[in-house]
């Protein structure tokens, strides 16, 4: 299975005949979004069970993201590629059962992307995007001086159905989603 897997990635990375002709096949993003949820599984989990037992949902925590991406493209429609995220924030955190705590955290996140080109003009790109990766958080609670400091994993996701991206090699985007990345996503991007 890795040998096919490894395979397909080199094709795709060293195929001329995929985009005929097409320069700026390479994309690297740099982006801030603010109002990010990292935990996007973990809510869909935690607010059916408690819609079924008819507890109140929790309030989620947001906070600020900050993202570098990279994403190549092998077909005039689709671009693949990984991102690297970095989110802080702090709120009070909810649990399944009750709220606890006031809390400061750092989050990172590594995941894969895929981005569907809807239309693609000259100087103007629309599409979306959908993302899935792990994500690494350190949280410490405020209210303790020593500072309890805990570290968890989670898988994530994003959800974008619509960006936009404004220019040719060096661009400027902005992306409207949910998930690790935020709620808005914006920023710079030049294409090689």
């Amino acid at each position: 299975m890795q040998k096919l897997i490894l395979t397909i990635g080199l094709w795709v990375l060293f195929s001329n005949q995929m985009c005929h002709g097409q320069k700026y096949l390479h994309e690297f993003l740099v982006g801030y979004g603010p109002f990010a949820r990292q935990q996007v599984l973990d809510d869909l989990v935690t607010n059916y069970f408690k819609s079924i037992f008819n507890r109140p949902l929790p309030r989620p925590v947001l906070s600020n993201s900050y993202a570098i991406t990279y994403r190549y493209q092998p077909r005039r429609r689709i671009a693949i590629g990984a991102t690297f995220n970095i989110a802080t924030g702090g709120d009070y955190k909810s649990t399944r059962i009750e709220t606890t705590g006031d809390y400061k955290y750092t989050s990172v996140v590594i995941a894969f992307e895929t981005k569907f080109i809807y239309k693609q003009r000259s100087h103007l790109t629309l599409y979306g995007v959908t993302g899935l990766g792990g994500l690494l958080v350190r949280e410490k609670d405020r209210r303790i001086p020593q500072g309890d400091l805990k570290t968890y994993g989670w898988p994530t996701c994003q959800v974008t159905p619509f960006g936009i991206r404004l220019g040719k090699q060096f661009a400027a985007f902005a992306e409207v989603g949910y998930g690790y990345k935020g709620i808005l996503n914006a920023g710079l991007s030049t294409s090689f």
